[in-house]
This record gives C-alpha cells, structure tokens and sequence, in this order.
C-alpha cells in the first residue's frame, strides 16, 4: 500500500481472508481450487455471510484477473467488505 500497489494489496486481503475462513473450517485449501470453489464451499458455512463473501470475491476477480489498477477509494471500499466479513 505505501507505494500505491492497491492492486496487490487487494490480493494480500483476500488471501488472508480465505486464511480466515480455513480457521473457521468453512474451507479446505487446496492449491487446484479456484476463488469459486472456495465460495462454494464457504457459503454453506453457518459463520459466513454469503452475499458478502459473493461480491468480495467478484470484485477481487475483477481486479486481478481484469488486471485493473484499483483507486485508492476503490481499495478501501474493498478493505472495508473485507473487515465488515471478518465481524
């Protein structure tokens, strides 16, 4: 973040957030399983929000698969879906 890489510090995010979601079992990790499979298998989790999750990971295929620079606003709008599925 300090030297303006929004668009890796989203993917840092989202990857500590699926470490989240292994420590509450809602997933198994696997290095084959796309971001997908991962909602697929949280959303039937009782401690996962499933619509949040769902936009968190669309917008995080979007920047990074997209291969979009993210604003600063558009980062702390995703930080913030991050923190609000961690609650």
């Amino acid at each position: 973040m300090g030297k303006g890489n929004y668009r890796l510090a989203c993917r840092i995010l989202y990857l500590q957030m699926l470490q989240d979601l292994v420590r509450v079992r809602a997933i198994l990790w696997r290095n084959e399983k796309t971001n997908w499979d991962y909602y697929n298998e949280a959303s039937n989790h009782k401690k996962v929000p499933e619509e949040k999750l769902h936009s968190i990971t669309n917008r995080y295929d979007y920047l990074w698969y997209g291969e979009q620079e993210p604003t600063i606003g558009e980062f702390e709008q995703f930080k913030g879906l991050i923190n609000d599925m961690r609650r």
